[in-house]
């Protein structure tokens, strides 16, 4: 048998390897191009977290007390009492025991999971401590809770408690996104003592460490901020208000210059003319004429108090969309018009309800309002095809209005 020879190019394969290769000038400059990619990306990235997580924040805050304002107006004013009590509470609330001992249950954490379950709230504790410090000194008591500023006291989402108990008092990583509640004391210049339930106080944490808060007064808000949470241990008064007291101080007049021609400021007082026919004074000496007395008259009518101002109607446009399914998620819309001599700009837009629903969005476009619900915040609206919604708001002047219109209301999964 004859033998052959088989010879292998090595030196072409070599040569064909290192021309698929990266020479260590290759490969630092794309580790560089990474690099510089990465640093550009990530902090954009990262701020843009931050910016939702701040927004998240505060649209929650915002929300918890819109549902708040929502209670007041439409529940708890309307029972004439001045408190965050409910003395008429749903069914599902009146087993607790402090309805059972006092007639009434606290507008807290567990009573708005139920109002608004798609959001979690905490009831938050702010107590005494022998070294307070999310505190203000107040008659000699410095007011906080234990080592840490403030207690998780339970954590709920639509009426079901989803914190573990006493060992997360502290694990403020359950607390962030979740609106807190506090109701044994009330932040105004310092925490102060809440014992008739007449304010609250709702608290939104960042994940970033940044807690945003607002104080509210029986339907008003009475401070507003933001400050570092600083594990617990911050409050109120090491932050930034975003907002001021609805009741200011009046203003003093502007204190003027001094003038050369006598004048003082730019408000110089005016001495007023003398009457045409100025009345002879007599002689002071000559003892004048008695004045007879008065007839007594008849008595008058007794003053009236003055009365609120009356509700004007307002136009529903339409609502879209023009059948709404209660078993389904999601917005509509309803658009308003106002009658002549009234202007939609006017509208206190934090006022709107719509049969129990909440407006989250409010916009003024061709003269008409344009109100944004939630479908699944509507209250007691039956399915049919002439179903009656009322839409209700007030102006910026205190001056109510109503609108109705009839729509297609279903309920299908």
């Amino acid at each position: 048998m004859r033998k052959h020879t088989v010879y292998f190019p090595v030196k072409n394969i070599k040569k064909a390897r290192g021309a698929e290769g990266f020479n260590l000038l290759e490969l630092m400059l794309t580790i560089l191009v990474l690099a510089i990619l990465v640093g550009i990306c990530v902090p954009v990235f990262i701020g843009r977290a931050k910016s939702a997580d701040k927004t998240t924040a505060i649209a929650n805050l915002r929300i918890g007390e819109n549902c708040y304002d929502s209670i007041w107006y439409s529940r708890l004013a309307t029972q004439g009492k001045d408190a965050y009590r409910d003395y008429d509470p749903p069914e599902a609330l009146k087993n607790r025991p402090e309805y059972q001992a006092n007639g009434w249950v606290l507008v807290d954490g567990y009573y708005m999971s139920l109002e608004e379950p798609k959001i979690g709230w905490a009831d938050l504790e702010v107590s005494e401590g022998s070294e307070p410090v999310a505190s203000a000194e107040i008659q000699g008591l410095g007011i906080a809770a234990a080592p840490e500023g403030f207690r998780i006291k339970a954590i709920w989402l639509a009426g079901a408690r989803i914190d573990k108990g006493v060992e997360d008092t502290t694990n403020w990583a359950l607390l962030a996104h979740k609106i807190g509640v506090v109701t044994d004391y009330y932040w105004e210049d310092g925490w102060k003592p809440n014992p008739d339930n007449k304010y609250v106080t709702l608290i939104v944490l960042e994940k970033s460490g940044t807690a945003h808060y607002v104080v509210l007064n029986i339907g008003r808000v009475i401070a507003r901020g933001n400050f570092q949470w600083e594990n617990g241990r911050g409050n109120p008064g090491n932050g930034t208000e975003e907002g001021s007291s609805p009741v200011e101080e009046p203003s003093q007049p502007p204190e003027g210059d001094n003038g050369d021609d006598g004048s003082e400021g730019d408000n110089p007082v005016i001495t007023p003319p003398l009457p045409d026919n100025p009345v002879d004074p007599g002689n002071p000496g000559t003892p004048g004429e008695p004045i007879p007395p008065e007839e007594p008259g008849e008595p008058g009518e007794p003053e009236q108090p003055e009365q609120p101002p009356a509700a004007f109607t307002v136009t529903i446009v339409r609502v879209e969309p023009e059948t709404l399914n209660l078993s389904s998620q999601g917005l509509f819309t309803v658009y308003i018009s106002f009658p002549e001599g009234r202007h939609v700009s006017d509208t206190d837009m934090t006022s709107l309800r719509c049969s129990g629903a909440v407006g989250i969005e409010c916009n003024v476009a061709s003269s008409m309002l344009v109100v944004k619900f939630y479908r699944q915040d509507l209250v007691d609206v039956p399915t049919g095809n002439n179903v009656v919604i009322t839409v209700t708001g007030r102006l910026n002047d205190g001056t109510p209005f109503v609108g109705y219109d009839t729509i297609r209301v279903i309920r299908n999964k």
